[in-house]
């Protein structure tokens, strides 16, 4: 790579984990440091190839993310409460869908936990279909505060509230 290149490579990761320490904020995540880019790589499927990935999750990573360079076939995200079609009884919804289609937009950033099960659809548009792709992980220590005193001060009512993420 050139200079140049490798400038513009820095700061593009350089703004993702700006939008991942966003998140850290908002979320309100317990752990030292920074959220870090940890690996990242680039896919690029050629014209009407049917360039795509298969469906798949990124094990040992907290987020991950891809940032659209072009236009293409969208990526697909599952529902992650897939166990809700296991019921006994199950009655057909002409509203339900299993999964999310987001069609990509030119510097589009999507992030989404590491384990979401994504594919990316078999890509026929006229230009190659481009994106970066990544993984982060927290940089320092997580949870400095003891989980098991956190949990020796909680009631029962502050146990069920955490389990089905209801607020008081």
């Amino acid at each position: 790579y050139s200079s140049a290149a490798s400038d513009v490579y820095k700061r593009q990761h350089k703004w993702f984990e700006q939008c991942l320490n966003e998140i850290k904020t908002k979320e309100q995540l317990q752990f030292e440091g920074d959220f870090k880019v940890c690996m990242s790589w680039g896919n690029v499927s050629g014209p009407d190839s049917g360039g795509c990935h298969q469906a798949h999750r990124h094990p040992f990573a907290y987020l991950s993310g891809i940032y659209y360079l072009t236009e293409g076939s969208p990526t697909v995200f599952q529902d992650p409460l897939t166990p809700r079609t296991m019921n006994q009884l199950e009655i057909i919804s002409g509203t339900y869908e299993n999964a999310v289609a987001i069609e990509p937009t030119v510097g589009q950033l999507l992030i989404w936990p590491s384990w979401m099960i994504h594919w990316s659809v078999p890509h026929h548009g006229p230009e190659p279909r481009a994106v970066i792709a990544w993984n982060a992980l927290p940089d320092g220590g997580i949870n400095s505060v003891s989980y098991t005193h956190l949990r020796a001060h909680e009631t029962r009512e502050d146990r069920v509230c955490r389990v089905l993420r209801v607020k008081k």
